[in-house]
């Protein structure tokens, strides 16, 4: 009797790890078709906290110092998406609008020229988009929803979530693609690209951003037929 309970066991776990990989399989694919088609919005942080922090502590030089330093930081992420970036259209926003991205309420967030200033000329008309920002993979943090999604005949449908598990992946600096939900994505899609920010020479921005543009590229090209049949 115990012999056929494991059996019956293995067999509902190996069904189970096989659902599981096929709804990852298609989250994935249908993110890429939907970067493809819309847009990613850059996340750019602003450390406002802590900067506010020292001045009320009346530190004003560290603030300033703190304040030019990720200036100069968003600029060059900026510059690199320009000039590396061609997979998908891309904007940019303050990490301070992060609540107003997450429930989409687009016209309120003031997107970012190249020199960071806001510019109203700038919109963003759609809700379908990915999220990507420079910070830390952290497993504790990456959880995703099994049953999260379902499919439909227009793709992916949101539902309630079920359960959840974490990546066991050591947290390291990279450049992240998150769902408009600022949830981390999963392989096989290709959402993130190491900085090396531990060791002595760094990965540039541009270098990074270069290397996530040929990893989307390449991701939609080999999915491209299945694409097509959406259209």
């Amino acid at each position: 009797m115990l012999k056929y309970l494991f059996l019956l066991t293995a067999f509902l776990f190996s069904v189970q790890a096989y659902s599981q990989t096929d709804t990852e399989l298609q989250i994935s694919k249908q993110s890429a078709y939907n970067t493809y088609k819309q847009t990613i919005l850059v996340r750019l942080k602003t450390r406002k906290p802590s900067i506010d922090a020292l001045r009320r502590m009346g530190n004003e030089a560290k603030a300033n110092s703190i304040e030019e330093k990720q200036r100069l930081k968003n600029i060059e992420i900026i510059h690199a998406f320009r000039s590396n970036f061609d997979f998908c259209p891309v904007y940019f926003f303050y990490s301070d609008y992060s609540r107003l991205v997450k429930e989409k309420k687009l016209d309120s967030v003031p997107f970012l020229n190249e020199k960071l200033e806001a510019d109203p000329n700038i919109s963003v008309a759609t809700e379908d988009f990915l999220i990507a920002e420079f910070g830390n993979i952290a497993p504790d943090t990456a959880k995703y929803f099994e049953g999260y999604y379902v499919l439909s005949g227009d793709g992916l449908d949101k539902r309630k979530p079920t359960y959840y598990h974490s990546s066991s992946e050591a947290s390291f600096g990279a450049l992240i693609i998150k769902s408009s939900d600022f949830v981390q994505m999963r392989s096989p899609f290709p959402y993130y690209v190491k900085t090396f920010d531990s060791f002595p020479i760094k990965r540039k921005p541009k270098k990074v951003v270069k290397i996530m543009n040929e990893k989307l590229h390449y991701y939609f090209s080999r999915n491209y037929k299945e694409f097509q049949k959406r259209d």
